[in-house]
């Protein structure tokens, strides 16, 4: 996961906290995995 810059993961999670996986994945162009892997790491920590 770090292979983003630690801006663009924090925009991702802050948008995906009201968004669905797909539609964040879809607005950032990564993948829907990258997203859930993503949310999954730092709601983990």
């Amino acid at each position: 996961m770090k292979a983003y810059s630690l801006d663009l993961r924090t925009r991702m999670f802050s948008y995906a906290l009201t968004h669905s996986v797909r539609e964040t994945a879809a607005l950032f162009r990564v993948s829907p995995n990258t997203v859930h892997v993503l949310e999954c790491e730092l709601r983990a920590n």
